[in-house]
């Protein structure tokens, strides 16, 4: 998943810069941790998580209360605006893999959501960004 990886690690250089520190008010439901996984055309992947309001890969170690799963496509497409997480998530782009409960947590989509408009607002400050 090499140029997968490259993206997201220039993402994450842009949002560590512009954007050092974690707003607190943003660890409403801060024990369950979702993931998400982005598959790449060649069918790798990678595991990501929100760490407060930031884009961060998974460590591995933590207790994962679901997992939901986009194509890279589907990635690019919410974080450019060209598509909104509530519908990726009615087309089924944006799934559920796992979960305890089987059900997508409300707390945690929102979380995605404020991670996905701050990371579109960075690429715009930088001139990388749709909208």
């Amino acid at each position: 998943m090499g140029l997968v990886k490259k993206l997201i690690d220039k993402i994450f250089a842009i949002q560590n810069k512009l954007y050092p520190d974690v707003w607190p008010y943003l660890r409403q439901g801060k024990d369950k941790v979702g993931l998400l996984r982005v598959i790449g055309e060649g069918g790798d992947s990678l595991l990501l998580k929100c760490d407060g309001s930031k884009l961060a890969y998974a460590e591995g170690n933590e207790e994962v209360a679901h997992i939901f799963t986009t194509s890279i496509d589907t990635f690019l497409s919410i974080l450019s605006g060209e598509e909104s997480l509530r519908e990726a998530i009615t087309k089924r782009h944006f799934a559920i893999e796992r979960a305890q409960s089987g059900e997508i947590d409300l707390v945690e989509v929102e979380r995605w959501s404020r991670t996905f408009q701050r990371l579109r607002y960075l690429l715009r400050k930088v001139g990388l960004g749709g909208e």
